[in-house]
């Protein structure tokens, strides 16, 4: 201001107000666009938060995952299983996950791309608003996943919940999603036991790069610190 020697003229002091109302401008849209793409916003499925019970499940024989996938995910936190899908079925979700993306659907999450903490794009959709005639893909591959909590309740007893609301996540050449806990932890656990993801890619290579890395569990420093000080 005047009194620190830094008044500005008219056309600088315009100048300035129109870069602040840009910038609001900018925030109000991204926070929009955010919003329109966070899990909080989509996960108005109608069945989220109902216990997935093996015995009200009536789409199949519950049986997607081997002995090997069960043994892996209880006693080492994570398993694999290959050929969930077919595979006119997987090239079938690849090409509508290229038309969603092409249409414009993906975008980044700002807020945590600003923060350098991801540069992928994703998308939430859920299986009520999928077009049977043009997502034959995604129908047979969502109607499989919604499965996966009731299959693992029957072989885990894991009391896990079922939901029909799915993140579609594509990422370009170069991008990247940081270390992260997906259940979150202490105040900010949202109580996922379980994250379930299929690669849709037709064909991969150690070269294409986006290796995905598991970590153990760990005490955080808090933990450690509070348990010290319980002694």
């Amino acid at each position: 201001g005047k009194t620190d020697g830094m008044s500005m003229d008219a056309e600088t002091e315009v100048s300035v107000l129109r870069s602040v109302i840009k910038e609001c401008l900018i925030r109000h849209v991204l926070k929009l666009i955010n919003t329109d793409n966070s899990g909080s916003s989509a996960s108005g499925s109608h069945d989220a938060g109902l216990l997935a019970t093996p015995q009200g499940y009536f789409g199949g024989d519950l049986n997607s995952f081997g002995s090997d996938a069960i043994r892996g995910l209880m006693e080492h936190g994570y398993g694999y299983t290959d050929d969930f899908v077919d595979d006119d079925t997987t090239r079938d979700v690849y090409k509508e996950l290229e038309f969603l993306e092409f249409d414009g659907k993906m975008v980044e999450v700002q807020q945590q791309k600003m923060t350098g903490y991801r540069t992928d794009k994703i998308y939430w959709l859920t299986y009520e608003a999928l077009d049977r005639e043009k997502q034959p893909g995604l129908v047979t591959l969502m109607k499989k996943m919604i499965s996966i909590p009731f299959e693992l309740n029957k072989k885990c007893s894991l009391y896990l919940q079922a939901s029909s609301t799915f993140q579609i996540a594509c990422y370009p050449k170069n991008a990247y999603y940081k270390r992260h806990v997906d259940g979150g932890y202490d105040n900010l656990n949202n109580g996922r036991k379980v994250t379930a993801i299929f690669y849709a890619n037709p064909s991969w290579s150690e070269g294409d790069g986006g290796h995905l890395r598991v970590y153990k569990r760990k005490l955080n420093p808090f933990q450690i610190e509070d348990m010290k000080a319980k002694g």
